[in-house]
Order: structure tokens, then sequence, then C-alpha cells
């Protein structure tokens, strides 16, 4: 590493508790808009763990369900990260 990408990088680091904090308070608005749907449930975080809240991650009763959400973020927009075929790559016992 050269000395300016470890400067970039303290000044990044700096900067996370700040992101960290912004990504947190919107997943807490839209969770407000989701909360009230009542096919989606919120991923259960550990008691000791936190999230970086860099994806709001919820859960659906079935594959149609998924599909119709999934179809309906699209049209406005948003990305997203279907499970279980995601598991595959973020999952590291996966991983080689």
């Amino acid at each position: 590493m050269i000395e300016l990408q470890g400067a970039v990088g303290l000044a990044k680091l700096r900067k996370l508790p700040t992101v960290v904090a912004a990504k947190r308070e919107n997943k807490v608005a839209l969770w407000q808009v989701n909360a009230e749907l009542p096919e989606v449930n919120l991923r259960v975080v550990p008691k000791s763990s936190y999230e970086t809240a860099d994806t709001l991650v919820f859960l659906v009763k079935n594959n149609a369900t998924t599909c119709r959400y999934c179809e309906a973020l699209l049209q406005v927009g948003l990305a997203t990260m279907i499970l279980p075929e995601a598991f595959t790559w973020h999952f590291a016992g996966k991983w080689h």
C-alpha cells in the first residue's frame, strides 16, 4: 500500500461511524414503510450482534410472494438479492 492509499483509507475510516449511522436511519425509515405489509417479516438480529444496515433484509412466506415483491421493487429502481440463491455466494461455509 502506498502512502496515498493509506491516507485515503484513514480518511474513509473516520467517516465510517457517520455512514453507518445514516444507513441505520434509512433502514428504520424503510422498515416503517414495509412493516405494515402482512407477508413481510424483518430478519431477527441476534442480541450479541449489530447491523451496519447496508441492506434491508426481510423474509416472505412463499415463492409467489417473493416474485411479486421482487418485481415491484425492480419497477421502482430498487435492486434485490433473493435468497436462497444468494446463500451460495454470501455464506463463507460455501467458499473454496
